[in-house]
């Protein structure tokens, strides 16, 4: 019998320390995600932005790339990205996790200057 207690509290303490760090390592890996929808975005971005240049031969600006989210594609899977104009050269991208989704409530979001605007 003290054998079992004597598991029981071992397995016990195993658990306190592992939970929270499995947790956490859970935590960091839908923000990783979240991160790599919101850089899928910017690749996004960046094929519409050369695909408009070599129709038009113009480059757009970031009020046409913010006008053309449909286009340049809203849905990643478990995310929807979003795509806001900060300033004259710079678009936020943003990716929110879905609801009904394990991401929902995790977002992630960078800010570049696209193509035409001054980006690469």
């Amino acid at each position: 019998m003290i054998e079992m207690i004597a598991v029981i509290a071992i397995v016990g303490i195993i658990t306190a320390i592992a939970l929270p760090r499995y947790f956490n390592t859970m935590n960091l890996a839908k923000n990783k995600i979240a991160q790599a929808a919101a850089v899928e975005g910017h690749a996004r971005v960046n094929m519409w932005g050369v695909s408009q240049y070599l129709i038009n031969g113009v480059w757009p600006t970031t009020d046409q790339y913010e006008g053309a989210s449909n286009s340049i594609g809203r849905d990643a899977g478990d995310f929807r990205i979003s795509y806001r104009k900060e300033d004259e050269t710079t678009l936020k991208i943003s990716a929110e996790g879905k609801e009904a989704t394990s991401f929902e409530g995790v977002e992630a979001s960078i800010r570049i200057t696209p193509p035409g605007n001054g980006g690469q």
